[in-house]
């Protein structure tokens, strides 16, 4: 099997980081309709500067600024680590911390009974094909996870606003395809 590299294996990596919050979501029952809080959406994308009226209670998976480093001198063995995040727009404080504590202990695999897919390692399956059960391709592991409370608030969507952030580490040989 061909090694996957560039912009497609980042997107890959992303999606299925997407699905992985998305299913701890669905599993933890955050996402069934509920009277004591707003609906909660999970999206691939973090809000604009641009949107208007943003309701609270969401969820946005994104992953920015890669460093990468040697592993091994002269071969092509090689770390990048990714700046991953899972910022949590909620209606209150309270809701905020519980879904964000929720969203970094799935990521840190401390749900092992009740979310069926957690960290602190993802298998990357390829989500380009349309398999019944898509294709395990690598893994990537999660390190440094943390969750903090966002001081940058100007908008009123961000008063409530948590941040799940860690890294994604990809190793991989980049010269021999495997």
């Amino acid at each position: 099997m061909t090694q996957v590299v560039g912009g497609k294996r980042i997107r890959l990596i992303h999606d299925n980081l997407f699905n992985l919050v998305f299913d701890a979501c669905t599993e933890l029952g955050w996402l069934e309709p509920s009277p004591s809080r707003a609906d909660v959406t999970v999206r691939k994308t973090q809000i604009s500067a641009h949107e208007e009226a943003v309701k609270p209670n969401i969820v946005c998976v994104t992953i920015e600024d890669d460093t990468e480093q040697q592993e091994e001198m002269g071969s092509g063995l090689t770390e990048h680590r990714w700046n991953a995040y899972v910022d949590v727009y909620a209606q209150n404080d309270v809701l905020g911390l519980h879904l964000a504590t929720d969203m970094k202990d799935s990521l840190m695999g401390r749900f092992d009974s009740t979310v069926t897919r957690g960290g602190p390692s993802m298998a990357v399956y390829d989500l380009t094909q349309s398999h019944a059960t898509p294709v395990e391709l690598f893994y990537v592991q999660f390190e440094n996870i943390a969750e903090n409370r966002s001081r940058f608030s100007d908008k009123p969507y961000q008063d409530h606003w948590r941040v799940v952030d860690f890294h994604i580490v990809d190793v991989y040989d980049s010269e021999s395809g495997s």
